[in-house]
């Protein structure tokens, strides 16, 4: 009996472990285009703040949180115009759209959201052009 329980104890180890290297992979292989948690980045030209955040990569959509704040003039760009998305060092992608405030005032908040991406992401760089600036956002995975 006791060598029953030996083989038993055994064989469901085992099962255990193939188990859940298999859960592992799995759950590797469903997200491998996000590899940990992304950094914001904040980038500050002529008193303008743009902060930029991955929050959703995925092969429906790539979207980023933006923050934007200055204390001198006002925000008066439709971030659609300026902003497209580089994977890869492929060509550049233009903004489905943007969910967040209007052009103008101090301060502004709002997601940009790109179409999504097939293969996997090894390097992502957003770029957005406001005024005679050219700020780029860089994140490799």
């Amino acid at each position: 009996m006791k060598k029953f329980k030996k083989i038993f104890s055994g064989v469901l180890l085992v099962f255990f472990l193939i188990s859940l290297l298999y859960s592992y992979t799995h759950a590797k292989e469903n997200t491998k285009n996000i590899k940990g948690s992304l950094n914001s980045i904040v980038n500050k030209i002529d008193g303008v703040s743009i902060v930029a955040k991955p929050v959703n990569i995925s092969s429906s959509e790539i979207v980023f949180e933006i923050a934007i704040n200055t204390h001198s003039g006002s925000l008066d760009f439709d971030m659609n115009q300026i902003s497209e998305l580089v994977i890869n060092n492929e060509k550049a992608m233009k903004p489905i759209k943007w969910k967040g405030s209007a052009p103008g005032g101090h301060h502004r908040y709002g997601k940009i959201i790109f179409a999504g991406y097939e293969k996997e992401i090894n390097k992502m760089e957003l770029i957005i052009k406001d005024n005679d600036n050219k700020r780029i956002y860089e994140w490799t995975l």
